[in-house]
């Protein structure tokens, strides 16, 4: 093996290096961090042997970058060092280390180290060739495809030969194909297409002909590859010119007799034929032999080929470039499954065939909770992926309880968001009115009352298809049912054991008890018990994976009995339940009672999350019944263990966990049965408003994407609180949670229900005090905003204003003043909203408030703009922009960038301006936080008259620009030249300069540095006043200058005393 040493110890370097060569290995030596990386860039190595401490790049930092270099070979990483304990132990392992070893250095040690590594990468590499072969095998199965696709539209049977020929040749990397049919008066074969030349060697011919030859006399696919000369381990004389052949009878279903052969050949002395290349070739014969009969027939097999490739192909979820201002969506919105579909074929070829049938709109598949309806609707749809041309999309309704959520839950799966011209169900028939989309909607049951609106849907929509799953059908026109019955069962326990493991029961059964103990095998002996269980279950899949998942606890044979006496005792209930439904209650209590006495009670308490929950939250609600610590990492783990849980990946990688919504159920029943639901639903409560207010607080700075993202997977469960809080009269709860959660309504899009929670938290809360009320009036006003009712907001506003002035609270005055402003000022009434953002502005400064401050500057700059003072605009712009950045509040950012490109609108600045706005695209993209109706309205129209100054290329060129830009670039580069100028404007270069001099690009310190500069101080005198070394006034001043394109201080003087006046005229009275 190769060795890199890095090692900064002379003694220590060379200790290392004579042990490892002394045990056979080729060295390479460094003596810094930053020499073994170069080393290792330049020459690799299969094990690095690095110590932690090491001039310019330590130990770890080494190993996090050869981590980081994917798709090279692995390198095993020892990290080498005396701090021998386990906080340096796990931070080299967080970094990515493989081993550790301690100084001194003991040989025998680092000789096991090495045979370990030598272990290791060897498996590495197999790991990679069989990722790399696997991703071959999918490149051929998506050619194949690709293939069949054209084929099963292909018009002519004559040319479908020859193009089924030439991508056959191109598919197994061949030089030559030839296509024979058989003549039955003759007994041979007769070539009737080839793509080999013509001329006197006809070897390639011969090679051809014996090939298919030998696969017509044996009816199976052949190859013929060149050392020795062999068929299937058979010799035969080596055909010059030609390394390689193989070759695929023609069949077709229903004649006896072969219908001819195609074959492929390759000339290259290296091409070997494999039997994946066989497999592909005889797909390709189906095809051709169905030619061979008729154009209809070749179709058809195209079209089964085409969907039997799909079916080995995991659906991509492709994310295509979208337009500018679009929502970038995936057409396939599909969950993954984690195990095969066991005994639905028949059902699965109903569904599809009746979805594909003109006079299907609904289908709805129902049947009795456990009988794999979501599985089986999942399973249908990825059958149909190319089918609908502009997606296949599934709505989860198990959240939802209000029927009238049903259609804003189909919208936010389509990514449509609602606008203040019209409904919001208008907007969906119109967006899918011309579509061909399959909406796959789960757990209808609940939300039946909604029916009506979907047959609406369906019959204004003619292109749209629905697979619903319900407990009973939604009795509307267009609806047909499809009823979803148990597994097969095994007509007898008695049967062998071959005709019992035939049973897609059984199947299911013994699939789930596998993964619960990989030991378990169906034998003789417990076939009959296994049998039993699912005949006990009436061969409900969730109940049967339910007893199975008990395989590590109780065999087989132990379970009927139990089982059975389960069953007797719910059959007692209540009888105008479905039997089925009372047999799935049984399989749930029976798991339920194996359950110790605090699972059973963490079960219970569970149950009060709606959409899932994490480990903290589960943490926060849990309880356990003599009060000790829950071990809630080992319990929800025993819970997942047992199938009553299910788990989920968060992107950060953080898992998630939900109930099964018939679980959920039965969990629920139990906990008011036990009379805990208050207690457990306050704490829950508890929990999620803390959660809200916590993102509220940080919602401006660093962590605001982080608390949109979570806040967005919490919102059933926030949602469920403010039910709760509804139904219990909990009215502060209800207060204080609609106004944590009002900034991210408005943010995500969530306009409408935001406002229908607020102003009923309104219409309940009268008496609570004032700070509260007057920020549950603030969220009301913005996202009236947000829908553009300004009348609406201004008296929420100023009411709001009216609170915080009588209760003293300046804190957040700032900032409704400064809203306050911009309502009044969309209402055109000039005055009033100057002098409301001048009073915010001097509030703002007044307390130290930056993010008010640049608040009210936004607002003074959107003023501005539009009363055409575009230098005071663009200096309070500027302003706000800079503040943003520095503290990192990235939707207030976007928003500053959209001001900014419609004040270079109003000043003929067509590129910058699309520049700008794709750059706050870019962000709102990152963000997921869509502009508001109105305003995206404005911005649009604003852009509309940029793009109408450019040719079509260029616009599209600069808003892509500036999608793709980095921020920090487009802040930098934003103001350093002007793209066009109004009429009569100066020249471009001096235009420019000009430009400089008025809105070059300053920090802050730099600001308070010119401020300094003009009042005529020295630099050391600045240096005492901001408490800085006179070296770094210096710099300041130097990089100043250089940005304003000024030369002297004089100069700069005067740049600020034109800014002070710039401004004044819109920042005092």
């Amino acid at each position: 093996m190769r060795v890199l040493i890095a090692e900064d110890r002379s003694i220590d370097r060379l200790v290392v290096q004579g042990a490892i060569e002394g045990l056979g290995h080729q060295c390479l030596v460094a003596s810094t961090g930053i020499e073994a990386w170069e080393l290792f860039q330049a020459q690799g190595a299969d094990v690095i042997v690095s110590d932690w401490i090491m001039p310019g790049l330590d130990g770890p930092e080494l190993c996090h970058r050869v981590r980081a270099r994917k798709g090279e070979p692995y390198t095993y990483f020892i990290l080498l060092t005396m701090l021998d304990d386990q906080q340096h132990t796990l931070a080299g392992m967080q970094a990515g280390a493989d081993d550790y070893l301690t100084k001194p250095l003991e040989i025998d040690e680092l000789e096991a180290r090495l045979v370990a590594a030598a272990r290791v990468t060897a498996l590495h590499r197999q790991l990679s060739w069989r990722e790399a072969e696997r991703e071959q095998t999918l490149a051929r199965r998506e050619a194949l495809l690709r293939v069949a696709r054209r084929f099963a539209a292909a018009g002519d049977a004559e040319h479908l030969l020859t193009e089924l020929l030439a991508e056959a040749v191109i598919l197994l990397g061949g030089t030559a194909g030839l296509v024979s049919r058989w003549d039955e008066a003759h007994g041979a074969l007769i070539p009737i297409r080839n793509t080999i030349p013509t001329g006197p060697d006809s070897a390639r011919v011969d090679a051809g002909r014996e090939a298919s030859g030998r696969a017509v006399e044996r009816r199976v696919p052949v190859i013929l590859n060149d050392y020795p000369g062999e068929a299937d381990g058979e010799q035969m004389p080596k055909a010059p010119g030609i390394s390689a052949a193989v070759a695929a009878p023609l069949l077709y279903e229903g004649r006896p007799q072969v219908l001819g052969a195609i074959a492929v050949a390759s000339h290259h002395l290296e091409k070997r034929f494999t039997a994946e290349d066989a497999e592909v070739l005889e797909h390709l014969s189906t095809i051709a032999a169905a030619a061979l009969v008729g154009l209809d027939r070749a179709r058809l097999a195209g079209a089964l080929l085409a969907v039997q490739a799909l079916e080995q192909i995991r659906p991509r979820q492709p994310g295509d470039n979208a337009a500018q201002g679009d929502v970038i969506r995936q057409p396939y919105r599909l969950p993954r499954q984690p195990t095969p579909l066991i005994g639905r074929e028949r059902e699965v070829d109903a569904a599809r065939r009746q979805l594909l049938h003109a006079d299907t709109h609904v289908l709805t598949l129902t049947g009795p909770p456990g009988t794999g309806k979501t599985r089986l609707a999942v399973a249908v749809a990825e059958g149909l992926l190319e089918a609908f041309e502009h997606g296949v999309f599934f709505v989860d309704l198990a959240p939802l309880s209000d029927p009238t959520q049903v259609i804003p839950a189909i919208a936010e799966t389509l990514g449509i968001r609602e606008a203040r011209e019209q409904p919001l169900a208008e907007q969906v028939r119109q967006h899918l009115s011309d579509r061909e989309v399959l909406l796959v909607l789960d757990n209808f049951e609940q939300v039946l009352a909604a029916a009506a609106q979907l047959g609406e849907l369906a019959a204004a929509c003619p292109k749209v298809k629905m697979l619903v799953t319900s407990r009973e059908g939604l009795q509307v026109r267009l609806e047909r049912q499809l009823e979803v019955a148990p597994l097969a069962l095994p007509s007898s326990a008695w049967l062998p054991l071959k005709e019992v493991a035939q049973s897609p029961a059984v199947g299911l059964f013994v699939q789930r008890a596998q993964a619960a103990d990989s030991r378990f095998t169906l034998t003789e002996g417990n076939a009959r018990a296994v049998a039993e269980v699912c005949v006990c279950l009436d061969g409900l899949p969730l109940a049967i994976e339910l007893a199975a998942a008990q395989g590590r606890v109780l065999p087989p044979e132990a379970m009927p009995a139990r089982l059975a006496r389960s069953l007797a005792l719910l059959r007692g209930g209540a009888r105008d339940q479905p039997e089925r439904h009372q047999t799935l209650r049984a399989a749930i209590a029976w798991s339920y009672r194996l359950l110790a006495a605090d699972e059973q009670q963490l079960f219970q308490q569970l149950a009060v999350f709606a959409g899932g929950f994490t480990l903290e939250a589960a943490a926060a609600v849990a309880e356990s019944i003599d009060g000790r610590p829950v071990n809630i990492l080992d319990d929800v783990g025993g819970l997942v263990t047992r199938s009553l849980l299910c788990r989920e990946l968060e992107p950060g990688g953080e898992p998630r966990f939900r109930l099964l919504e018939t679980l959920r159920a039965y969990a629920l029943e139990q906990l008011v049965a036990n009379g805990t639901p208050a207690r457990t639903q306050r704490r829950h409560a508890v929990f999620f408003l803390a959660l809200a207010e916590r993102a509220a607080a940080e919602s401006r700075g660093t962590r605001q994407l982080t608390w949109l993202d979570r806040l967005e997977r919490e919102h059933d469960n926030l949602r469920a609180v403010l039910r709760w809080s509804v139904e219990s009269g909990d009215t502060t709860t209800e207060l204080r949670l609609a106004g944590s959660l009002a900034w991210f309504w408005h943010a995500r899009g969530y306009s409408r229900e935001g406002r229908e929670w607020l102003e009923g938290a309104l219409s309940r809360g009268a008496g609570a005090p004032a700070p509260l009320w007057a920020k549950v009036v603030d969220g009301a006003a913005e996202l009236a905003c947000a829908r553009g009712e300004w009348a609406s907001a201004q008296a929420l506003f100023e009411q709001s204003l009216e609170l915080r002035r009588a209760a003293g609270d300046t804190a957040d005055i700032a900032a409704t003043l400064a809203s306050l402003a911009l309502v009044r000022h969309r209402q055109n009434e000039p005055i009033p909203a100057r002098a409301l953002a001048q009073e915010s502005l001097a509030l703002a400064r007044e307390r130290g408030d930056r993010w008010s401050t640049a608040n009210a500057l936004h607002a003074l700059g959107q003023m501005a703009t539009d009363y055409g003072d575009y230098a005071a605009a663009q200096s309070f712009l500027e302003d706000c922009i800079t503040t943003w950045h520095e503290l990192s509040d990235q939707l207030c950012l976007a928003s500053a960038l959209e001001s900014m490109a419609r004040l270079c609108v109003a000043r003929n600045q067509p590129q910058r301006a699309l520049r700008l706005a794709g750059a706050a695209a870019a962000l709102r993209g990152t963000l997921a936080t869509p502009l508001p109706p109105a305003a995206q309205a404005a911005l649009e129209c604003g852009l509309q008259r940029a793009r109408r100054l450019l040719d079509d290329a260029a616009s599209v060129a600069a808003y892509a620009q500036g999608f793709a830009m980095p921020l920090e670039q487009m802040l930098r580069d934003m103001f350093t030249a002007e793209d066009s100028a109004p009429s009569g404007a100066p020249p471009p270069l001096m235009q420019a300069a000009a430009l400089a001099r008025k809105g070059g690009w300053l920090s802050q310190r730099e600001r308070g540095v010119a401020a300094l500069v003009a009042r005529g101080l020295t630099n050391s005198q600045i240096a005492r006043e901001l408490h800085l070394s006179e070296r770094t006034v210096e710099a300041h001043v130097r990089n100043i200058l250089r940005k304003l394109s000024l030369v002297s201080r004089t100069q700069l003087a005067a740049w600020v005393v034109e800014q002070a006046g710039s401004q004044s005229r819109w920042s005092s009275a």
